[in-house]
């Protein structure tokens, strides 16, 4: 094993702390100690793991020096962590007691945290399910109430993976979809196995099965060389006018930069150009003028800024009249960035819009999805927004991809006999697409009783 000395087993060393552990935000786990009582654990090891994954399902993480795990049941026996400088362990399952000569293991219980039931995370995410307690985001929000679960996961999700693409391929992700006459059509967009990026067309009679085209329809941007791309993806889709517009970022060293392609019957395909300049990650278009000009939202990045933003055009090439629609804000689930997701739907009471929303964890990034309600002639104004998230990562699918946590809605559509109904697609795990369905009159009367916009500065 090489040098003895660099292979001993060392223990972990634990201190309890009532301070901010890491310098980060304060946060409280109940972890049972003999002393009785619910303190933070953290471990005064040099070691300093981003993450750490073993066996999964029940996944157990040192992050920062802190000890956590995944588990939500008391199934899930005491494990015992062992510590090699500079590697860990795995922990053996059931383990107790002392470890191997020269190692004192720390035992640590699985940890349960207060008003979380079955399907709660560690993280505190809104409760357990539907019927659920608030868990983190009541709390910073100074409340504690049961959050409503506003939709309905479909049974079977994932509906596109990649045994679904007729070629071989790594990953189905963020695909924009919309309603072409009896079917719904889907950009699909997929990375091959030698990670070449590719937009199919996939349809579905029934907005659930989807046959995939093997052609690739990626229209090369004349605009080229303006640096070589590294990256297209995240297409979303409007019927305006007897076209379907498709926008998608194309992503390069320079930053990224949306194009903007359209066609009438998804066979031939029209190139209008670029219509942002760098950094522009996300876009979609209104699905009718509003007062004579098309209308976007847009999600410039500016800085460290990540905010959504309305901007107006005469012919879809020439955009401005920019206004500032809603602000990342220190809500727990939208606190890092935020940006449009689905093309906005039109209802009697507002525009309804199903966007995306970032938190920074120590994990990476989390991405959830949000709702909320612009005035029909001044979309800049938000009129209602979901004060908690619509959706976060739970399903399995989820939480674990080629990129964790990501729920990432692209497509928001009615389709079907019941008109109330929304079928929301999204990405999950940057690895497929799932999809979900809600209330359209449920929504809108959330973002109305939650009220206008309030921004929670920090």
């Amino acid at each position: 094993m090489g040098n003895e000395a660099r292979s001993e087993l060392r223990p972990f060393r634990i201190a309890v702390v009532r301070g901010v552990y890491d310098g980060r935000r304060q946060r409280e786990y109940g972890v049972p100690l003999a002393s009785g009582g619910c303190h933070r654990l953290r471990t005064l090891h040099p070691f300093r793991a981003r993450t750490w994954q073993p066996e999964r399902p029940q996944r157990r993480l040192l992050q920062r020096g802190l000890l956590v795990s995944d588990a939500s049941t008391s199934a899930v026996s005491t494990a015992s962590v062992e510590v090699r400088t500079p590697q860990l362990q795995r922990p053996q399952k059931g383990a107790a007691g002392a470890g191997p000569a020269g190692g004192v293991p720390c035992s640590v219980a699985p940890l349960h945290r207060k008003g979380g039931g079955a399907g709660s995370d560690r993280r505190g995410q809104e409760g357990a399910g539907r019927g659920g307690k608030a868990g983190t985001a009541a709390r910073y929000g100074g409340r504690r109430e049961a959050v409503k679960d506003f939709v309905e996961r479909y049974p079977q999700n994932p509906i596109l993976a990649v045994e679904h693409i007729p070629e071989r391929a790594n990953c189905v992700f963020n695909s924009g979809a919309v309603v072409a006459g009896d079917e719904v059509v889907m950009m699909v967009n997929t990375w091959t196995s030698d990670w070449t990026p590719k937009f199919l067309v996939g349809r579905s009679k029934d907005g659930i099965r989807f046959s995939v085209e093997p052609r690739n329809v990626v229209v090369p941007p004349k605009e080229y060389p303006y640096v070589p791309h590294e990256g297209i993806f995240d297409t979303r889709i409007t019927a305006l006018e007897g076209w379907f517009y498709i926008t998608y970022n194309v992503a390069s060293r320079l930053g990224g930069r949306i194009m903007l392609i359209r066609t009438r019957d998804f066979v031939d395909f029209e190139e209008i150009g670029f219509i942002t300049q760098p950094d522009h990650r996300n876009c979609v278009i209104f699905p009718e003028k509003i007062g004579g000009s098309y209308a976007r939202l847009e999600r410039p990045n500016v800085g460290d800024s990540g905010d959504i933003y309305l901007s107006y055009s005469p012919d879809m090439v020439h955009w401005g009249r920019t206004k500032l629609v809603l602000e990342r804000n220190t809500r727990y689930w939208e606190s890092a960035k935020i940006g449009p997701g689905a093309p906005p739907v039109k209802t009697d009471k507002g525009w309804l819009c199903i966007y995306h929303g970032c938190r920074q964890s120590m994990n990476g990034f989390q991405y959830n999805a949000g709702c909320m309600l612009l005035d029909l002639q001044d979309p800049s104004r938000v009129i209602g927004k979901m004060r908690d998230c619509l959706m976060w990562p739970q399903e399995p699918y989820e939480r674990s991809g080629q990129v964790d946590n990501v729920v990432f809605p692209t497509a928001a559509l009615v389709f079907g006999d019941d008109p109330d109904e929304l079928k929301i697609y999204y990405g999950a795990a940057d690895t497929c697409v799932c999809l979900a369905t809600a209330r359209i009159s449920e929504l809108v009367e959330k973002c109305l009783a939650d009220g206008p916009v309030e921004y929670e500065r920090g």
